[in-house]
């Protein structure tokens, strides 16, 4: 991972780490292609949240011959090291097995932090940017 990510993923660590005991769920959602190789993320989001208080705890799960997509809610501790261990390697928890991003021909993938503005969550968001034709 070049140095730029590297230090986002090091400010945005030091960063949820000032709130550690605040998080009482995150909020897990991706939509993936199914391959050979296992499902692979095309969008992937999980959102810290201090609050059960409106947060819609029934799983959500979508699969079809080549499309496999989910939301869920882990109410556990949340574990924001390990949040961001997959999320640098470009996977991150589905709700039945890991999904991850297929490395570009360079071996790399872009991740971000992308703040929500509304009023709950902050979200660290993995993808790969590619052209898709259409079909």
């Amino acid at each position: 991972m070049s140095s730029p990510y590297q230090r986002e993923f090091d400010g945005f660590g030091t960063l949820l780490s000032a709130w550690k005991g605040a998080y009482v769920c995150a909020v897990h959602s991706y939509v993936g292609v199914k391959t050979t190789e296992g499902s692979r993320l095309l969008y992937g989001r999980v959102l810290l949240e201090p609050s059960l208080i409106g947060i819609n705890e029934s799983p959500f799960r979508f699969a079809t011959e080549h499309i496999v997509a989910g939301r869920f809610v882990k109410t556990a501790a949340v574990d924001i090291a390990a949040l961001i261990v997959k999320a640098k390697a470009g996977e991150m928890d589905g709700l039945d097995d890991v999904v991850s991003l297929a490395a570009e021909t360079s071996g790399s993938f872009s991740a971000y932090f992308a703040p929500i503005k509304y009023k709950r969550g902050s979200g660290l968001a993995i993808k790969q940017r590619k052209k898709v034709g259409a079909f």
